[in-house]
């Protein structure tokens, strides 16, 4: 959390405000107010502005007595909010109303509910977003990750959704065409907040790129794609049906170790050889 002071001017009264200083802080409410601002502005100074009275309750008319250069100072107190790339642990948008007011369903905090195949396609969805901007990718996100489900079966198997069923995906995403844009963008940055929570136990899988010196075989590819081929090899985690229908973090965690071995193992054969 971080909190900062503004002094009227006239009675210089100090009034204290406080509130989050990163995006694992938002409560769900609050999210969802970060979310419809940044849709509804396209202006970031007052996408700031107002978010800065929203998270912190700051009223209007104290906003209106600053002077430019003391609003531009409490605009950067939600710079956190336009940087990319942080964790986040909780799954803010539990469920989508469509149609007749029926809801479609999203995953658990932190991804924990999510098979490995699921995992695989709404990474695909977000790095086709990524590079192109085209929306059809965040609907795509949605029909990966939302569907139609059952209060009753989540006592039973922890994920209130049906299965994951690739077939059913395109059916999704019709709907998702038709959602506003603050759902889209608030798909796609929980689940990259929940993914940065989720990999972060997982070094061998994601490695830093930032701490990388030398290339390693398989960079050039997909890190599923090294994943998937480690698997078969390994034999570690049955047949890849099996594996699409595993858990994604209990994939990734036997993975993680399947590659830290080969590593090992690698490290010692070229030891030998000098």
């Amino acid at each position: 959390m971080q909190s900062f002071s503004l002094i009227d001017k006239h009675s210089k009264k100090a009034f204290d405000y406080k509130g989050p200083d990163k995006w694992a802080e938002l409560t769900k409410a609050q999210f969802m107010l970060v979310m419809n601002a940044k849709a509804t502005l396209s202006d970031s100074f007052k996408q700031a502005i107002l978010l800065v009275q929203l998270l912190f309750a700051v009223k209007l008319q104290s906003i209106k007595k600053l002077t430019t250069v003391q609003a531009i100072q409490l605009a950067g107190i939600v710079n956190f909010l336009f940087e990319g790339d942080q964790e986040m642990g909780a799954w803010h948008v539990p469920k989508i109303l469509r149609r007749m007011k029926e809801p479609l369903y999203g995953p658990g905090n932190k991804l924990a509910n999510i098979t490995f195949a699921e995992f695989m396609f709404a990474d695909i969805c977000v790095e086709n977003y990524l590079k192109t901007k085209d929306e059809k990718f965040l609907n795509q996100l949605i029909g990966v990750l939302f569907r139609e489900g059952n209060e009753k079966q989540k006592f039973e198997t922890g994920d209130i959704r049906f299965e994951f069923n690739k077939a059913k995906i395109d059916a999704v995403v019709l709907e998702a065409e038709k959602f506003s844009q603050a759902i889209k963008n608030a798909v796609l940055i929980n689940y990259l907040g929940c993914k940065k929570a989720l990999i972060k136990p997982l070094k061998n899988v994601f490695p830093d790129r930032k701490e990388q010196q030398d290339e390693k075989p398989g960079q050039s590819q997909s890190w599923l794609d090294v994943a998937i081929q480690l698997a078969r090899k390994e034999h570690a985690l049955g047949s890849l049906y099996e594996i699409e229908k595993s858990n994604a973090f209990l994939v990734l965690k036997v993975l993680d170790k399947v590659i830290a071995e080969s590593v090992e193992m690698q490290e010692e054969l070229n030891s030998l050889k000098s």
